[in-house]
């Protein structure tokens, strides 16, 4: 199986209590902030501790921190789901391996099937490299 290679773990949890995190470790380090200041900003809008974070809870997020929603992809029940929430019409599937290479400069949170990454300028900030293959549900972009 093909791997997206991560160059750095980034943002990470110091207490190491934190789980299902990725939503954290994502704005973190696609936001330019500390991992404390992403974390209080998802609290803030829902997300439990050591819990995964919903989709309207990331936006809200993501969006209270300069992100733009980009687009949504796919035809999985997950990207359906993101393109009636957000009122879009998700374009056609694409893997995390393919949509790196479009996304050359800019700090991006890619939300794939049950994780979220940081890229910045094309390259994945994540504690572990991930498959090439992953199917990309949303993108946001900083503005």
């Amino acid at each position: 199986m093909q791997k997206v290679q991560a160059i750095s773990r980034g943002a990470t949890c110091l207490n190491e209590v934190e789980a299902k995190d990725c939503t954290v470790r994502a704005l973190a380090n696609a936001g330019e902030m500390s991992y404390a200041e992403a974390h209080a900003v998802l609290k803030k809008h829902g997300r439990k501790e050591r819990k995964g974070a919903f989709f309207n809870t990331m936006k809200a997020a993501y969006e209270e921190s300069g992100f733009v929603l980009e687009g949504v992809y796919g035809r999985t029940s997950s990207a359906r789901f993101v393109a009636n929430e957000s009122k879009r019409t998700a374009g056609k599937g694409i893997t995390l391996g393919n949509l790196i290479s479009s996304l050359a400069s800019g700090n991006y949170i890619v939300n794939t099937t049950g994780h979220a990454v940081a890229v910045v300028n094309a390259r994945i900030i994540d504690t572990f490299d991930n498959p090439a293959g992953k199917r990309v549900i949303s993108l946001f972009r900083k503005i």
